[in-house]
């Protein structure tokens, strides 16, 4: 029995890894990163509030056409998304292995506490993140 094949776009892009950081910076003429500054926690004097900058870089692999890519900031408590961020990636090998950079400006956070770094391929989840948002201490 033949199978159908499938389009380009329906081969599921797999990603391997989320990073949240200050700011990266690739190396001129290689496929190096510098990451600067990672985090887990955000420290902010209070909420809500917007929070200046924050650089997501993910990585993916296994795809093979062009997706339509979604981070979301997403509070814990809620399970609402504060701010979603969109992106088209392409790739034509499925061997290739990515490194995607987003920067995401006036970040809004709601309240203190757990969020979540949701990526979105295509409309489907298929990486998280977690980060906190504490108080700093005045």
């Amino acid at each position: 029995m033949a199978h159908a094949s499938r389009p380009r776009d329906s081969v599921p892009l797999k990603c391997i890894g989320i990073i949240l950081c200050e700011a990266a910076y690739r190396v001129a003429g290689r496929s190096n990163l510098i990451i600067v500054n990672t985090f887990h926690t955000l420290g902010v004097p209070a909420c809500p509030c917007r929070f200046p900058k924050i650089t997501a870089l993910y990585t993916v692999t296994d795809g093979h056409g062009t997706y339509e890519v979604t981070l979301a900031v997403v509070n814990a408590r809620t399970g609402q998304d504060v701010a979603t961020y969109s992106d088209r990636y392409t790739v034509n090998d499925p061997l290739a292995i990515g490194d995607v950079q987003m920067i995401l400006h006036n970040v809004p956070l709601p309240e203190f506490g757990k969020y979540w770094m949701d990526l979105r391929c295509n409309g489907e989840l298929i990486a998280q993140r977690r980060f906190y948002v504490e108080g700093t201490k005045q």
